[in-house]
């Protein structure tokens, strides 16, 4: 058995003394992968050269993070879309076919609601996609059905530029999708919220 996810990163030790072999601690969408194919190629020797990965029998591991996370695969393409539902406020009067994305990792505060399981997983080290393949990633959902996105950033709206450009390239593309936000009340001012709507956002 394998773990992942905020409580791994904070407390390792405690999930292999239970019922698991092995878990990855950090954001592991890198050293996952790697893991599973050694296990099934049983090169369980090699699995040591993997930094974040941890075991009973190996003690040196340290967190890693994704630093160009344009370069992560889009994650719905290996689901069954069909399969989820997802309640949210969304103020839409029609059928809502709703999905998931990410445009950045990292937060450079540490709210006490989300700390420090969030902090230790995720880190504070803030990473941007660029603006154009969330753009493209938003297109490709909507040919896919998809009418309402749930952004899961740590803190939607840490860099202002990077929103002002994204919701720009989305009124020019004339996209007919809604999506939401996690942000913070001071990274918001009426002109970003007025950008953010015109755009599309209808939940914050």
């Amino acid at each position: 058995f394998i773990v992942v996810g905020p409580s791994v990163s904070l407390q390792p030790k405690r999930f292999v003394e239970d019922c698991f072999e092995f878990g990855v601690i950090g954001e592991f969408e890198r050293e996952l992968p790697s893991l599973i194919s050694l296990l099934l190629k049983g090169k369980v020797e090699r699995i040591h050269k993997l930094p974040s990965v941890f075991s009973k029998n190996k003690k040196n591991i340290r967190c890693c993070i994704v630093k160009d996370i344009d370069k992560l695969p889009y994650p719905h393409s290996a689901f069954n879309m069909n399969l989820y539902s997802f309640w949210y406020p969304t103020g839409m009067r029609k059928k809502i076919k709703i999905w998931f994305l990410l445009s950045s990792k990292g937060c450079k505060y540490s709210c006490s609601f989300c700390s420090p399981f969030t902090r230790i997983s995720f880190s504070k080290t803030i990473r941007l996609r660029k603006a154009y393949e969330v753009v493209k990633e938003m297109e490709y959902l909507e040919k896919m059905g998809v009418n309402f996105l749930y952004f899961v950033d740590d803190c939607f709206g840490l860099d202002k530029n990077f929103v002002e450009e994204f919701c720009r390239m989305l009124i020019k593309r004339k996209l007919n999708i809604r999506w939401c936000v996690q942000t913070r009340v001071d990274l918001l001012n009426e002109k970003i919220v007025k950008l953010m709507k015109k755009a599309g956002c209808n939940t914050v």
